[in-house]
């Protein structure tokens, strides 16, 4: 990934303007399409050089930000399609049950949508985030939505802090790295809290029972 980065550095100030756009659109259905796919770090490294003049930055952020919100749309509505085919699978219904896919449908439906949100930040999980959501059957305008802010929100975020680091690459590793843990450690704080809201809940209700 690194020797990847670097190439991209060395030679990115001799694309023309629609090859900038054209690579970074690529770049970020890239991020949903193959997770492994280092989109974060390059929008990061894509800030830096724009701050510093080597490229122009809304060549690389706007394209960026619309093959984000086009391929997360996409890999949502495409697991929607693909989603009953798939859960009325005999093999699936096997591990996945019947019952267990309804209540699991149940809390999709009711928690889904803030999960969407949430997953958009931790690398590597809102591929499979979004793709549970449509296979389960989370319908409506608002998760779309969601989808669509969210994505906005998580590329302003990474590039403005490029662009707030500079071009010096050691720098912007260790911001995505940073970045990263600290994503995970407030969605694993969120869960937490939803899990002991849930269970004082219950407990509550049996009491008073």
């Amino acid at each position: 990934m690194n020797e990847f980065i670097n190439n991209i550095m060395m030679r990115i100030h001799d694309f023309p303007v629609w090859g900038i756009i054209l690579f970074c659109f690529i770049s970020a259905c890239l991020q949903q399409i193959f997770p492994p796919y280092p989109s974060d770090i390059l929008l990061l490294v894509l800030g830096g050089l724009a701050v510093t003049g080597i490229i122009a930055g809304p060549a690389a952020i706007i394209p960026y930000i619309i093959g984000t919100v086009f391929s997360s749309l996409l890999v949502f509505y495409i697991s929607r399609k693909i989603g009953k085919p798939i859960l009325k699978n005999k093999y699936v219904r096997k591990v996945f049950p019947k019952r267990n896919q309804r209540v699991a449908g149940l809390y999709m439906r009711k928690y889904g949508t803030p999960a969407l949100a949430i997953c958009k930040f931790l690398p590597g999980v809102n591929t499979v985030c979004l793709f549970i959501a449509g296979v389960m059957g989370l319908k409506g305008l608002v998760p779309s939505l969601v989808i669509v802010v969210s994505s906005i929100v998580q590329n302003l975020v990474y590039y403005f802090a490029g662009k707030a680091i500079g071009n010096n690459l050691p720098s912007l590793y260790n911001f995505s790295e940073r970045f990263t843990i600290v994503a995970v450690i407030i969605a694993v704080l969120i869960i937490a809290i939803f899990i002991v809201f849930k269970f004082r809940r219950k407990l509550f209700r049996r009491v008073r029972i």
